[in-house]
């Protein structure tokens, strides 16, 4: 199931739609996705930020689920560094 969505700056998981395989934590390019148990302390609080903009994004419904996998933003490794992952 779908349960990726794009905001201008990043992606968010609708927290409803994620079947918790695992499959996308190898696959992000900056690290930067976990396993409900394995979040970082300095990462709790965008916990909230990622359900609340999903659910708002989904209820919208201006924008489906991203299916395919992209590249990178050019911004990614840059991004990276700067959130410590």
């Amino acid at each position: 199931m779908a349960c990726f969505y794009e905001l201008e700056d990043r992606l968010i998981i609708h927290p409803d739609e994620c079947i918790d395989c695992s499959a996308c934590e190898s696959e992000c390019p900056v690290e930067a996705i976990y396993a409900d148990s394995d979040i970082p302390r300095q990462y709790q609080s965008d916990i909230e930020f990622n359900t609340v903009e999903a659910k708002h994004i989904k209820e919208a419904a201006y924008q489906a689920a991203v299916v395919q996998k992209r590249q990178p933003l050019a911004t990614a490794t840059q991004r990276k560094d700067e959130l410590g992952y």
